[in-house]
């Protein structure tokens, strides 16, 4: 007796596998709709079915389904935890005196601002469903606390076939003299240090736009660095800055009425500001805009 297509068994039973690892967790519910976007490929295996008939393709893909059943199984049974909304990141004050924060996201996007809560040197919050991961850890030494946050993402794919990302919120106490190190990738950043106490700050910037909005007080080093994306960086006036482009760099914006020599960018009045930053700025294909801020 002649048997119907295989496509729709086999239909029936990777369907039934991916709903598996919902249920335990290992696959976000939006899977289905980067799926749906793949719909086209239904046409090529029906094609390849009236081609080739019960012949070698039902082996094929036979096999192949064994394979991808065997995998799932294992993978519910001995993979990883599903990792899903992290609960709040608490790092109390204690007597710290100062601190090294160290966030580093392939993949995400972030906020930083000054946290409301005086006995928290830092406060965090992290949603990162699979395939994104976050980690962090936190520990003092000689009266300097070190807290680094890295968010990363499981495979390898690119990010138009899994939009979704970890959405990352970092609050640092304003009270303690904090140095800043941001590697940033795939998502947006807004990096609000505008009520920090800042010593020193690097920002290496990725694929995505990143916003940074610097403080008015305090006298501090910045290194700035943009990849493909687009960096925007928010000086308030009553900051002296005197900005180093390094050579080779790409195009860097500043105020028209900012000295320019070369790859050297100077905000009128540095040189007898109370409050300044020396600013070295290294732009790739992503350009770099300097922002001046009028404050009262």
């Amino acid at each position: 007796m002649r048997r119907g297509s295989i496509l729709v068994p086999l239909l029936l039973i990777a369907a039934g596998v991916i709903l598996l690892l919902n249920n335990l967790g290992h696959l976000p519910w939006s899977v289905w709709g980067t799926l749906f976007r793949l719909w086209p490929v239904l046409f090529i295996a029906l094609g390849l079915d009236i081609l080739f008939g019960r012949s070698a393709l039902r082996w094929a893909l036979g096999i192949a389904l064994v394979v991808l059943v065997v995998l799932a199984v294992l993978l519910a049974l001995f993979g990883p935890a599903p990792v899903g909304p992290l609960e709040t990141v608490r790092v109390p004050i204690g007597g710290a005196t100062r601190a090294e924060v160290n966030l580093r996201l392939s993949v995400g996007n972030l906020v930083v601002r000054a946290g409301t809560d005086a006995d928290l040197l830092v406060r965090g919050t992290v949603t990162a469903l699979w395939p994104d991961r976050a980690a962090w850890t936190a520990n003092r030494s000689e009266g300097a606390e070190r807290f680094s946050l890295t968010v990363d993402r499981r495979h390898g794919l690119p990010p138009a076939w899994w939009p979704e990302r970890a959405q990352v919120t970092v609050e640092v106490v304003p009270s303690v003299p904090i140095a800043l190190w941001a590697t940033l990738g795939e998502g947006t950043s807004l990096l609000d240090l505008s009520d920090l106490d800042l010593t020193v700050l690097v920002v290496h910037g990725g694929p995505g736009a990143v916003d940074l909005n610097l403080p008015a007080r305090g006298r501090f080093t910045a290194e700035i660095m943009s990849g493909i994306g687009e960096v925007t960086v928010l000086i308030p006036s009553g900051l002296g800055a005197q900005i180093r482009v390094a050579e080779g760099s790409g195009p860097v914006d500043a105020p028209p009425d900012w000295p320019r020599d070369g790859g050297l960018i100077v905000s009128p009045g540095y040189e007898t500001a109370t409050h300044r930053v020396d600013v070295t700025l290294r732009a790739g294909s992503g350009r770099i805009a300097i922002l001046s801020l009028e404050t009262p």
